[in-house]
């Protein structure tokens, strides 16, 4: 890749479209989730669907994780914003901090006699609307990859009982084929999809989590939850949620999972500002696999490279100015 690092933005910038592009509404996709492990519970669906989901202790902790969040954050009654206009603000959630378009914290209480959750920015919050978001969110995340794996166990069992002239099954599939069977809606089932690609492979390199790593952004993105209301749903209040988590260094490390890549260019180790891929993350991401191609050239092309070196070697100095400050100092 030829000026390798001139491909982030356009990678970043097709990322955000893409995200924006998928989005549902966040109680409802949770309670649409909730339902489905009651139908698991149920038997209600064909047992070779439900039999490799409850054989899995996994599939218990899910549940009764879902159903304490759906307890301590009301999530079965309908959440209503008090402001009256259609668009009521956002926040966009990343790993270190949240950011509020009303420059307010966003509160949630149950009010007993309304039978809903006052969404606003009132005093109360009993249901601490703002931590609910991450927690749903890490659930969503949880579930998509359980959800993942056993639809790549299904895609296995059918793939292996078909011949080698029939179309194979994808792993996008089986998973939409699991979230329909439980009765998620298209755009659900979108979203579900775009949060549960993982970006990794069992022989190739596993790129979306390093215990250790400071790097919280370029591993997990960030979340944006839009309030919208609208007269077709009165009683209550869309929390419009996008994931995006293809951030352009992860997307590096996908292709890195399919080929090795020769990255090539002069500005790759200068200062972010410039859009480059944070090398820093990559390296952690990657160990030894990362290689500096510099090591492989000759001492002589290294010196010749080596213009800091060469510039004290021939006594230059090279001062920079501001030429737009000085023209207003000028002017004071």
């Amino acid at each position: 890749m030829d000026e390798f690092d001139s491909t982030k933005q356009q990678v970043l910038d097709k990322a955000i479209d893409d995200a924006l592009k998928i989005q549902a509404d966040l109680i409802m996709l949770f309670e649409a989730l909730h339902q489905g492990f009651k139908k698991m519970d149920e038997d209600v669906l064909p047992s070779q669907l439900r039999d490799c989901f409850t054989a899995r202790k996994q599939f218990n902790v899910l549940k009764e994780e879902g159903k304490q969040l759906r307890s301590k954050f009301a999530l079965r009654h309908l959440y209503k914003t008090e402001a009256v206009s259609l668009d009521s603000g956002f926040v966009i959630h990343t790993p270190q901090r949240q950011l509020i378009s009303a420059g307010k914290p966003w509160h949630a209480y149950l009010d007993h006699h309304l039978k809903q959750v006052v969404l606003g920015q009132q005093a109360r919050d009993d249901l601490h609307f703002q931590r609910m978001l991450p927690r749903v969110y890490t659930f969503l995340r949880r579930t998509t990859r359980f959800f993942r794996d056993r639809a790549r166990d299904y895609q296995g069992l059918k793939n292996s009982e078909q011949s080698n002239f029939d179309d194979a099954m994808t792993i996008d599939d089986a998973c939409h084929s699991i979230y329909n069977a439980l009765g998620l809606s298209g755009e659900q089932i979108k979203v579900l999809l775009s949060l549960g690609h993982d970006y990794s492979s069992a022989q190739g390199i596993k790129s979306n989590y390093h215990a250790h790593s400071t790097h919280r952004f370029q591993q997990q993105g960030l979340s944006l939850f839009q309030m919208m209301n609208d007269y077709q749903h009165e009683f209550r209040t869309d929390i419009d949620a996008s994931f995006f988590k293809v951030t352009p260094e992860r997307y590096l490390l996908n292709l890195l999972n399919k080929a090795n890549i020769l990255g090539l260019s002069a500005t790759a180790t200068l200062p972010t500002v410039l859009d480059n891929y944070d090398l820093t993350y990559l390296r952690e991401m990657l160990g030894p696999r990362m290689i500096n191609g510099i090591e492989f050239l000759s001492a002589e092309t290294q010196e010749e490279l080596d213009f800091e070196g060469r510039y004290a070697k021939g006594n230059i100095q090279v001062n920079a100015e501001m030429a737009y400050w000085d023209f207003i100092r000028l002017n004071l």
